[in-house]
């Protein structure tokens, strides 16, 4: 029999389990049994499968046939040499290949789903992997269902299925057992792996996990689709056009060559060589690479990038939309005042999660801390392991749990019984319980101050006083919320009429709650700002509190600065839109609004960055040029909506992800400057000797060793490149402007430079030894990208920029100068067409490539340390 027919007794009898949960030996043993709670995904490629894709290679295919052509042409040397160099390619381009593919895998498991669940009766926060069935689990509004479970316990929840189903309206869940054999969307008992949590709280058995699931056994017909950004879109296509001109190009030489009676084989093997060097083929992998491997950096400083297209536009982000509570603060609430009508001020001691001191409160002081105790959906749990106390759900209730520990209110509610919940939205900014205690039924209420003030029979002098206090409180920085009660004589009908039940309280008073700063958020927000990044502070707080907020970092935020929940409503999106560049705290905020607020800051042409943590945070973090999830405190929802996830949820974050996103793009685009310059200066010399009627400055193989031996590693260095000094001080990467004309600029001013010296070089010698003339340019041109590249890797002078900064760089430099010298001085000179060079040469080798270093590095005090 199905579960979804069982009584819930059999189902836990059948599992061998109960409502709290199994023990976690009993977890280990299933998991080692049943394997872990993921579905099958898309074989990865394997090592033999992307060696077998280098050699099918086109650019890789044509060095094939001019080795070919060598072996029937040529002395065997030379075939050996073009044999090395194919095989050298080959390789690098095999462990480029096979590290990226291994670095997006990674990428791909740096995030792992939560799931809360029952071990020994405890709440527990896992990996929704380390899931076995068995297990009770936890679902909370805005979860996503992590296995197949029974639901045994519900409280108005319901679940979007519609991505398993195909039905659009939320499925309302019920425990009872079903009597017949239904389809899914009619199992209204069960909770299937993927769903949505809109609405309510439940607990449920899990019964199926990873590939048996009900998404699991359909899911191997769903593969995602590999990713490009915007960023590579635009080099495939720049690489595209310049195949096609030097394709061009090529055979225009070749024709060229051919009327001036050269040999064709000869000139087959120059054709080959060019077209080989001309086309930056190693471009897409290096890419993917670096934005790989700076997205795992990313996620090691607790940023997870969930998809690569993020980084573009993480560079280009200069408004920051950001929730004040747990984010520019630690998220660690605690209750330091409470006000009560009849008592006044009440100072509260003790700091953090940590219950203690203990206090003996008067009778109405036990009322107001025992209403905030079982109003609540917070558990609070001693990390053995830690040694320290913590909080499993929302901080604000984690203090109110932690005031009620303090009072010891734990033990006299024990025996208390929930028997309903009011939820809090958003418009009411409220949420109640009822509580069966002994023969007496009472309700609980707690939310914004104003909202449980409207809703309290209150004389207008206390109520005064309240609103008073509410302000001196907001102005100091506190969180204030407001707590009321009363007993219900009247019979509990299902569902509860809340807005008639919330009727008629007796205020009991408020409480305040501190939320220190965050560590370095102060620092952070001060980077943001000389980066031209607008920090903009979102709250439901009262404007008082955040307002103090605003000043402690240091932000020169007044009045007119500030628009409140309510101003927002009351303006079209067009008049938020004229006003928006002057707003930086928005107060009293629904997260609903927060979609007003980007769609505002977009309109003038902004590139924003919203964060949110909860189900009515998704809408404004999908449109949000950037959304940011809470990774602590944030439902699956908000996570799957997001395009950064936060595992700290703090600001200091956001900034350091900024400044990372940054300097990949930097390093993207000095990297692609810097191989098109090399690509283009020995196909540039060729194409004027060809014009000039001179004799080629290079051979053909010294074209393919500069390309693919000289040129490689030094480019894959600068894609490792740490962040410039001022990279903070920099505006925004403008996402509208194309990078393809800067990369252009950049690469043409580098290899004219390379070319003027290398042909003033060899018409100095063409006249004394062809030979020698080629070999100067040879190793000059060597030498020159070299020493180009030990410039262009900083935007500051190379004196100010560490020289030893890049250990990568250092040892790509050295490896190709030591490749170089073996091409000048060893057997290898032969089949090159080179010879060995004095040291008189070398002397003015260095000279030159010296000059141009020191011409570069003198630009940039003119410039403003701008490149692109």
């Amino acid at each position: 029999m199905e579960d979804y027919r069982k009584p819930i007794e059999q189902v836990f009898q059948d599992l061998k389990s109960d409502p709290h949960g199994l023990t976690e030996k009993e977890a280990q043993i299933r998991l080692r049994k049943y394997g872990p709670n993921i579905l099958k995904k898309k074989k990865a490629r394997s090592a033999f499968e992307i060696f077998i894709g280098q050699l099918s290679n086109f650019l890789v295919l044509l060095l094939i046939f001019a080795l070919l052509i060598s072996l029937f042409t040529q002395p065997l040397s030379h075939s050996l040499v073009l044999f090395f160099i194919i095989l050298l390619n080959v390789l690098m381009g095999f462990v480029l290949e096979l590290k990226a593919e291994k670095s997006l895998e990674a990428l791909k498991q740096i995030f792992t789903p939560k799931a809360t669940v029952l071990r020994e009766g405890q709440e527990k926060m896992i990996e929704a992997s380390g899931l076995v069935i068995g297990d009770v689990v936890l679902l909370n509004q805005g979860d996503r269902v992590p296995a197949d479970l029974r639901v045994f316990e519900s409280s108005n929840l319901e679940i979007d299925e519609s991505a398993l189903t195909g039905e659009s309206v939320p499925v309302s869940k019920n425990p009872a057992p079903l009597s017949s054999t239904l389809p899914l969307a009619e199992r209204k008992n069960l909770a299937f792996c993927g769903t949505l949590v809109t609405s309510g709280r439940g607990k449920g058995v899990v019964v199926a996990t990873g590939s048996d699931t009900e998404i699991g056994q359909i899911a191997s017909s769903i593969q995602e689709a590999p990713e490009t950004t915007p960023l590579q879109e635009r080099l495939n296509y720049l690489g595209k056009i310049l195949a096609s001109i030097s394709f061009i190009f090529v055979v225009g030489i070749f024709l060229l060559g051919f009327l001036k009676g050269m040999k064709p084989l000869e000139l087959l093997n120059y054709s080959l060589a060019l077209l080989v060097s001309a086309a930056p083929e190693g471009l897409p992998t290096i890419v993917t690479l670096t934005l790989a491997i700076g997205v795992i950096k990313m996620a090691n400083n607790k940023a997870i990038v969930r998809k690569l297209p993020a980084v573009e536009t993480l560079a280009g982000v200069n408004v920051i939309c950001v929730d004040k509570t747990g984010t520019l603060t630690k998220n660690e609430m605690t209750v330091k005042r409470v006000w009560l009508v009849q008592t006044g001020e009440i100072e509260i001691q003790g700091e953090g999660y940590l219950p203690e001191p203990k206090i003996q409160p008067k009778a109405d002081l036990k009322q107001l801390i025992k209403a905030g105790f079982l109003c609540n959906n917070a558990a609070l749990n001693f990390n053995q392991e830690k040694k320290r106390w913590e909080v499993v759900g929302d901080p604000t209730e984690g203090a109110l749990l932690v005031l009620g520990h303090k009072a010891e209110i734990e033990r006299e509610s024990q025996n208390h019984k929930r028997i309903a919940e009011i939820l809090f939205d958003e418009k009411r900014r409220l949420m109640s319980v009822i509580f069966q205690e002994e023969k007496k039924t009472f309700l609980y209420t707690k939310g914004a101050p104003e909202a449980v003030l409207s809703i309290c029979r209150l004389g207008e002098k206390e109520k005064k006083s309240a609103e008073k206090e509410i302000a001196k409180l907001s102005q100091e920085g506190y969180r204030v919320l407001g707590l009321g009660f009363k007993e219900i004589k009247e019979k509990i009908h299902s569902p509860v009429d809340r807005e008639e039940i919330e009727k008629g309280l007796s205020f009991l008073g408020l409480v305040g709650l501190i939320d220190p700063l965050a560590p370095r958020v102060k620092e952070a927000m001060k980077l943001c700002q000389s980066a031209q990044i607008k920090p903009v502070i979102i709250t439901g707080d009262h404007k008082l509190t955040a307002l103090n907020i605003a000043h402690q970092l240091g932000l020169p935020i007044s009045e007119e600065n500030i628009l409140t929940g309510d101003q927002l409503e009351a303006l079209s999106e067009e008049e938020l839109a004229k006003s928006i560049e002057r707003i930086a705290l928005f107060a009293r905020v629904s997260p609903a609004q927060k979609t007003k607020i980007v769609k505002a800051f977009q309109k003038k042409g902004y590139q924003v960055a919203m964060t949110g943590d909860g189900v009515n945070d998704a809408p404004a973090l999908k449109i949000a040029d950037i959304g940011i999830a809470l990774g602590q405190r944030g439902q699956d929802i908000a996570k799957e909506a997001g395009d950064l996830i936060l595992t700290d949820d703090r600001f200091s974050t956001i900034e350091k992800a900024v400044e990372y996103a940054r300097t990949i793009y930097d390093n993207i685009q000095k990297f692609t400057s810097y191989l098109l310059a090399g690509n283009y200066i020995e196909i540039s010399l060729v194409s004027l000797a060809f014009l000039l009627n001179l004799p080629a400055p290079l051979t053909p193989l010294q074209i393919l060793w500069l390309n693919l031996i000289t040129e490689g590693g030094p480019a894959l260095a600068l894609a490792v490149e740490k962040p410039e000094p001022k990279i903070m001080e920099e505006p925004p990467k403008n996402p509208q402007k194309t990078t393809l004309l800067p990369l252009l600029a950049a690469a043409v001013l580098l290899a004219s430079l390379g070319i003027l010296s290398s042909g003033i070089l060899f018409l100095s010698y063409l006249g004394v030894d062809e030979t020698l003339a080629r070999s100067t340019v040879f190793a000059f041109v060597a030498l020159y990208e070299l020493t180009i590249i030990l410039s262009f890797r900083r935007k500051e002078p190379f004196w100010q920029g560490g020289v030893f900064s890049n250990r990568w760089m250092i040892a790509a430099v050295l490896s190709s100068l030591l490749l170089q010298f073996l091409a000048l001085y060893s057997p290898l000179s032969r089949p090159l067409g080179a010879t060995a060079l004095p040291f008189s040469h070398w002397l003015i080798l260095l000279c030159v490539s010296l000059g141009v270093f020191l011409v570069l590095e003198t630009s940039k005090l003119f410039k403003n340390k701008k490149w692109f």
